[in-house]
């Protein structure tokens, strides 16, 4: 569609658009309406708010019905966001009418059962594989994922009890895939771990340092390496999905000229050499993993609280949305921002704070900043590792 020139009479064309806002408004209230009685049916039956393939197949629709296929494309936003502020009203809904306890069902009264479902990324031998087996005092039946995403989908469809991935290192900061992926996808987290890494650099039997060209390693061994890496400037450095996945590459290649950064485990399972040893630059290099799942837990041993929100972009109001913590005498442990993609300079908080929800400081914090908050959401309640990071 061309904008031609022709004599156009704004005043006319805005009462046309109110004209139509009107009929949007009215309709808009009537599928609120329609809401609150699915919020009630997902609270009597414990169901998930987000479905992804019931949102699929709306957006799907509105494509078809749409006749400007131009236009699609903007309808489509236009319905996300309807979407997303539906899911925030049930969220609303669901969390003034249940308990803290009718919310955060634990399972088998807090105890793990006997078998447990989890995806992670990578494959045997990767530091997510790591923190799993020493995380989960059970039997596993492991999923492993080639990305990220994929490990947030197999939970979300129900073909893992439990997901994990790194969400923080000592030495590079947050690892920005997962926290994305707990604003996407409707998930909570359940637990922690924190992994002390030691990165080394490995290669096939028979490689020596003197004939290493390619290093292969994620995006983070790079990071937490350059020191070490610095020393060697003519080496490539080649991103990888997974430093497990790099050593299980160059495993599998020909020649001497590839290494990879993974760990000691990796090196093991693929009969790798270790050419260099705890080349990371932090001698106490650790990484946090959270533990996820499409239903919440809420042990009565849980002390420590992850939300995220966003703000009206105006001065003050994440003062004001800290106080609510600090006020109350809450622990402040962690705040990380990141960029809306709805807009341009809006930001997403996420932060951590000690205590259970079952508290009547915490749970009274929570409800303050849901009600100042554009779009709020409870994480989750779970145990802090004590381990430092």
């Amino acid at each position: 569609m061309s904008l031609e020139k022709k004599n156009i009479n704004l005043e006319d064309a805005r009462k046309n658009i109110d004209r139509y806002d009107d009929r949007i408004i009215d309709l808009l209230e009537k599928r609120l309406d329609c809401v609150v009685n699915i919020a009630k049916y997902k609270l009597e039956n414990s169901m998930n708010i987000f479905d992804a393939e019931r949102e699929k197949l709306i957006l799907q629709k509105v494509g078809e019905l749409t006749q400007n296929k131009e236009y699609a494309p903007y309808i489509k936003d236009t319905y996300t966001g309807i979407m997303d502020a539906s899911k925030n009203f049930q969220k609303k809904l669901i969390s003034a009418a249940a308990p803290a306890e009718k919310i955060y069902i634990p399972i088998k009264n807090g105890e793990k059962p006997e078998l447990v479902k989890v995806a992670y990324q990578g494959v045997p031998g990767s530091y997510s594989e790591e923190a799993m087996r020493c995380y989960f005092k059970c039997e596993i039946d492991a999923a492993n994922c080639k990305s990220f995403e994929q490990v947030a989908d197999r939970v979300t469809s129900g073909e893992a009890d439990y997901g994990i991935l790194p969400i923080e290192n000592s030495s590079t900061g947050a690892v920005v895939a997962t926290v994305d992926l707990l604003a996407k996808y409707d998930l909570y987290i359940t637990g922690e771990y924190v992994l002390p890494v030691r990165h080394n650099l490995v290669a096939k039997k028979g490689a020596e340092l003197s004939g290493i060209k390619e290093v292969y390693s994620h995006e983070q061994g790079f990071l937490q390496c350059a020191d070490f890496l610095k020393k060697y400037p003519d080496w490539e450095q080649i991103e990888y999905m997974n430093t497990a996945v790099s050593a299980k590459m160059v495993a599998e290649s020909d020649g001497f000229e590839k290494a990879a950064i993974a760990g000691k485990r990796a090196a093991e399972i693929y009969g790798l050499d270790i050419l260099a040893e705890g080349i990371n630059g932090e001698s106490q290099n650790s990484t946090r993993f959270v533990i996820f799942s499409k239903i919440p837990e809420n042990k009565p041993s849980a002390n420590k609280i992850s939300v995220m929100f966003s703000l009206p972009h105006r001065s003050g109001t994440l003062f004001e949305a800290m106080r609510f913590i600090s006020e109350r005498g809450l622990n402040l442990l962690k705040i990380e921002s990141r960029p809306l993609h709805r807009a341009n300079w809006e930001y997403a908080f996420f932060i951590d704070f000690e205590g259970n929800i079952r508290e009547e400081r915490c749970a009274d914090a929570i409800k303050d900043l849901e009600n100042m908050t554009g779009t709020f959401r409870l994480l989750g309640n779970y145990e802090k590792d004590g381990k430092e990071i």
